[in-house]
């Protein structure tokens, strides 16, 4: 039995910080949480001296067994198994103790959640939707569809492909039969790369036989959508999450007061916008961490990558024949997105909190302080936002029983962070210590 004493004790359940403050933990779950004082006995004592403790944050939205490179070649498949393990490192060391996962490589991703349930890895607790579903040609346009060895070595598709209802939901049971919690599809009808103009997308028929799979055989769905139409197609369908922020103009009234009598949840990705177009902080963040959470051969390629960026370094044929994001559209379509955030918050619709971490050429890990930060720029208070990454993120997860909140019974995930985040949300991102499961991450 562990205690863990003089800590000031944000539980996820008040509003306000306790201080003096006392959590015994037994084996992984918390076992008392008291006023602390002395007497209070244990076999081992964790004297934090006063510092802030928060529940274990939850990303609902990440995408683990990235490389962030702009072309997979022979050096970056060799290297993905040390690439995901720095992955999981920088994610759990960011306070980030649960991940849901909307698109892995199957194979890759029930084994990284194995070695970190068996110890072998540390990282976070993984619910996973295995690979993304979509339509041949439609978004992510730029995931390429692997064949052969290449799709052997890495583990299967991070996004699978179907046309017909029958391979749509043939794709949906093979999700499901390699160990998918959830299941993700998209509607997106405009590419995000320069130059590529409309996308496909399925007919309803594609989308009644998918949403028609999943609740069969009772798989919560996860729905891509960034813009008002495909925001609309998820009011039709009704996903358990609305996953991004429409951006190309304002919802109606009618649109949130559907979306809130839906009971879906908004996992915003707010962060991910700004990583499309942030270069001077992505060159930053490179500069000060990028060969702690990169394998050299990413590194190399991110950097070559974020020059051409930063420089207008892409030729016309490279803009025709590669997938080069359009930076122009996020920068200047951000606020409504900020917008409809509010929007949906105003009106008491659920919010959720995920970064999309690896969802994008330069989406890197370990900063999920900032989604945070969006949260309240976006008129949350912390409190509010905090609770958004924690108890709320735990109900969209349905794992509420076990996470989420610091009481006793549950997982004894805890955060030690430098300074009161209730004050300044920022302060996430100065954290001293993580727990997970009552361990030492």
């Amino acid at each position: 039995m562990v205690l863990f004493r003089n800590l000031k004790l944000i539980d996820g359940v008040t509003e306000e910080a306790q201080e003096g403050m006392a959590v015994r933990v037994e084996g992984e779950r918390i076992a008392e949480i008291t006023a602390d004082r002395d007497g209070l006995a244990a076999e081992q004592v964790v004297d934090l001296g006063g510092a802030c403790v928060t529940p274990g944050l939850i990303d609902a939205h990440v995408h683990l067994i990235t490389p962030f490179v702009p072309k997979v070649t022979p050096g970056v498949i060799a290297s993905l198994g040390r690439q995901v393990k720095r992955n999981l490192a920088a994610v759990v060391n960011s306070g980030v103790t649960t991940v849901r996962d909307v698109a892995a490589f199957p194979r890759r991703i029930q084994g990284a959640r194995r070695a970190v349930e068996e110890g072998r890895l540390p990282g976070p607790r993984i619910v996973c939707a295995n690979s993304y579903i979509t339509c041949f040609g439609g978004t992510p346009e730029w995931v390429p569809y692997l064949k052969g060895p290449a799709r052997l070595i890495a583990g299967g598709q991070a996004v699978d492909r179907a046309d017909s209802p029958e391979d749509v939901a043939a794709l949906v049971r093979r999700m499901v039969g390699l160990g998918a919690d959830w299941v993700k599809t998209c509607h997106s009808d405009l590419s995000l790369c320069r130059g590529k103009g409309a996308l496909p997308t399925w007919e309803d028929e594609g989308y009644d036989a998918f949403f028609a799979e999943a609740e069969r055989l009772g798989r919560p769905v996860a729905f891509h959508q960034m813009w008002l139409s495909a925001f609309r197609k998820g009011l039709q369908y009704g996903p358990a999450t609305f996953d991004h922020t429409p951006m190309d103009g304002l919802l109606s009234d009618e649109d949130v007061a559907g979306f809130v009598a839906s009971g879906a949840a908004l996992i915003a990705t707010l962060d991910v916008y700004k990583d499309t177009f942030e270069f001077e902080r992505i060159s930053r963040d490179l500069e000060e961490r990028g060969k702690e959470f990169l394998e050299p051969v990413c590194y190399r390629l991110v950097s070559q990558h974020l020059h051409k960026y930063m420089h207008n370094g892409f030729s016309a044929r490279e803009v025709e024949k590669e997938w080069v994001m359009d930076e122009t559209m996020p920068r200047e379509l951000l606020p409504n997105a900020y917008e409809n955030v509010h929007k949906i918050w105003r009106a008491g619709g659920i919010l959720g909190c995920g970064t999309d971490s690896g969802g994008a050429d330069f989406a890197f890990f370990g900063y999920f302080h900032r989604e945070l930060e969006n949260l309240v720029e976006v008129g949350l208070s912390p409190c509010e936002a905090l609770r958004c990454a924690t108890a709320v993120n735990a109900r969209i997860l349905g794992l509420e029983k076990d996470i989420g909140t610091l009481e006793p019974g549950k997982y004894a995930d805890m955060v030690v962070v430098e300074g009161d985040p209730l004050e300044d949300i920022s302060n996430m991102g100065r954290i001293k210590a993580v727990y997970k499961g009552g361990a030492l991450v």
